[in-house]
């Protein structure tokens, strides 16, 4: 992974950053919101995706030709990708304290595409496999054909820095492990 830059530097609880995490939570997260700028407006959308630690400066999104959220690959725009996992609601005495018990990872990149058919199918393979485990090309469903990768878009966000933040604590406000305080504390799991 590459050093934190200034852009994903934590500056909210610091104490909270676990770097050596990126690879853990990419791999276990399920959405990744990727987030662009179009028109001079920020736009953010929920994707699947593919992560894979051999290359872990990457992350592929893909979607329709026409899909706005991909179309600055073709120049290269940058693309801010977030990834949360939330474990946990964390609930206090005091309002302020309210929280979730979570872990996060930021990435700051450039978008590219993949056009070689063969490179798109692969990693779409391995996206089906990700999200549904066991399910086999040929068995389960069908490969890819020139037409179906001909109408989708592969984007490669090439990271140049990540963040992870993790909170892993319950309530932790003024009170909250104290009974004589009134109110209640705790974590609802998720």
């Amino acid at each position: 992974m590459k050093p934190a830059s200034v852009s994903s530097t934590l500056r909210r609880h610091p104490e909270r950053t676990v770097p050596d995490e990126v690879g853990d939570i990419l791999t276990a997260g399920i959405v990744a919101h990727v987030g662009i700028v179009e028109d001079g407006l920020p736009v953010v959308i929920p994707m699947t995706y593919a992560y894979d630690l051999v290359t872990p400066h990457v992350l592929y999104i893909h979607g329709s030709i026409d899909a706005r959220i991909l179309a600055g690959a073709e120049r290269g725009a940058p693309a801010c990708v977030t990834v949360t996992e939330v474990s946990g609601l964390v609930y206090s005495k005091t309002a302020l304290n309210h929280s979730m018990v979570y872990r996060s990872v930021v990435g700051f990149g450039r978008m590219t595409e993949v056009s070689d058919e063969q490179s798109k199918a692969g990693v779409l393979r391995r996206m089906i496999e990700r999200y549904f485990s066991g399910r086999t090309e040929g068995r389960d469903f069908s490969a890819a054909t020139s037409a179906h990768l001909a109408i989708t878009r592969l984007v490669a966000i090439e990271i140049d820095a990540w963040s992870a933040k993790a909170r892993k604590h319950g309530a932790t406000g003024p009170g909250d492990n104290d009974e004589r305080v009134p109110g209640t504390s705790g974590v609802v799991e998720l």
